[in-house]
C-alpha cells in the first residue's frame, strides 16, 4: 500500500503540474477527479455517436433531501416532444440589451433528435431513472465561413404532468489550444470523447447564463430557487404553439377558412338530415291518407314540394298523387 501511495502521489503531482503548464483549453483533457463516473448509475443507451448520447441514468439527489420518484414510464409523442424542444427560445445574454434578439435553445436537428430518443427513454425509464444527453451543434464563425462545435448536456424527466429539462453544459466549446495539446500527446484523430462534459444536476446550477422566454407551454421551475436552467414543459401546449408559429399567415388563413367551410357543411348536412326525416314522415302520412288530419289540398301541396326538391321521382309523384285522389 505504501509503495502504491508513493508512486501515485508523484504521478498526480506530475499531472497537475502538466495541467498548469498546458494552454487553458487543454484543461478539458484532464479527468474530473471530483466527479467520479459511476457506471452502475448508467442504464440503457438509447442513442450514441462518439461523445454524443441519449441514455437512461439513475436520478441524482436534490440538495439536502431525497429525490421524489418520477412519473415514469410515460408515453409522449416524439414529434410533439421535438416540437416542444424546438419551441424553447431565449436571450443568450439575458435580454438585458435592448436590441438583443431571441434565439432557439436547440437547433432544429437537435430538437428533432432529442424528441425522438428522449421520448423513447421516458417510455422505458423507471421512476428512479432520468434521461440524460450530450448533444453537439454548430455555430457560425468568421462571417459564416467556418463552423464551431458546441455541446449541450441535459437531464430530462417527467413529473406532475410536465417534462422537466435541466441544462448542464450549455454550448460548451473546446478552444483551438486543445488541438495543439492533443498533437503534443500524439493524438491526431478528431475524437471528443476525452473531453469532460459536466452533467446536468438537480442540485447544481449549470453553465447556462441566458434567460428563457416563458411562452405557451414553457415556464421555469419556481421551486428551483431562481435557477434559469430548469425548464418545465407542457408538451401539448408548447408543440401546438410551435407548429402554429411555423405556419405562414396565408396558410393559416386558408386553414381557418377551410375549418369554417367544414363547420358550415356539417351544419347543412345535419339540417338536411332533419329535413329528410321530417319529409319522410310526411310521405308516410300521405301513404296512409294522413290520418284525416291533413286536407286534400295540403297533401297535394306537400307532395308537390317533395317533387320540387328532388326527393321523389316523377313516377313516385304520379303514384302518390293517384293514391291521394282516390280518397275523394
Amino acid at each position: 500500500m505504501h509503495i502504491r501511495t508513493l508512486i501515485f502521489a508523484p504521478a498526480l503531482a506530475v499531472v497537475l503540474l502538466a495541467g498548469a503548464s498546458l494552454p487553458a483549453g487543454a484543461i478539458d483533457l484532464i479527468p474530473d477527479f471530483l466527479e467520479k463516473k459511476k457506471d452502475a448509475d448508467i442504464g440503457a443507451v438509447l442513442w450514441e455517436l462518439n461523445e454524443q448520447f441519449v441514455r437512461l441514468e439513475s436520478q441524482d439527489e436534490l440538495p439536502g433531501g431525497v429525490t421524489p420518484p418520477n412519473d415514469h414510464p410515460v408515453e409522449i409523442d416524439p414529434v410533439a416532444l421535438g416540437n416542444a424542444f424546438a419551441s424553447v427560445i431565449m436571450w443568450e445574454s439575458g435580454g438585458f440589451f435592448r436590441d438583443e434578439q431571441t434565439s432557439t435553445l436547440f437547433a432544429a436537428s437537435q430538437a428533432e433528435l432529442l424528441g425522438r430518443y428522449v421520448a423513447e427513454g421516458l417510455a422505458k425509464a423507471a421512476p428512479g431513472e432520468d434521461v440524460t444527453f450530450n448533444s453537439r451543434s454548430y455555430a457560425s464563425v468568421l462571417l459564416d465561413v467556418a463552423k464551431e462545435r458546441q455541446w449541450t448536456t441535459g437531464r430530462v424527466f417527467y413529473r406532475d404532468g410536465k417534462v422537466n429539462l435541466i441544462l448542464g453544459e450549455f454550448r460548451k466549446t473546446v478552444s483551438k489550444d486543445k488541438r495543439g495539446a492533443e498533437a503534443s500527446f500524439g493524438i491526431l484523430e478528431e475524437d471528443w470523447r476525452d473531453v469532460n462534459f459536466a452533467k446536468a444536476r438537480r442540485s447544481k446550477q449549470g453553465s447556462f447564463k441566458g434567460r428563457i422566454a416563458e411562452t405557451d407551454g414553457i415556464a421555469l421551475n419556481q421551486d428551483a430557487k431562481g435557477r434559469g436552467d430548469w425548464i418545465l414543459i407542457d408538451v401539448t401546449s408548447a408543440s401546438e404553439s410551435y407548429v402554429a408559429s411555423q405556419t405562414p399567415n396565408e396558410i393559416r388563413e386558408q386553414q381557418r377558412r377551410a375549418e369554417e367551410e367544414t363547420a358550415r357543411l356539417t351544419m347543412e348536412r345535419r339540417e338536411m338530415r332533419e329535413e329528410m326525416a321530417r319529409l319522410k314522415k310526411q310521405i308516410n302520412d300521405l301513404s296512409k291518407g294522413g290520418g284525416g288530419s291533413a286536407s286534400l289540398e295540403e297533401r297535394l301541396t306537400t307532395l308537390g314540394t317533395l317533387k320540387d326538391k328532388g326527393l321523389i321521382t316523377d313516377d313516385e309523384y304520379q303514384q302518390r298523387r293517384r293514391e291521394i285522389l282516390q280518397d275523394i
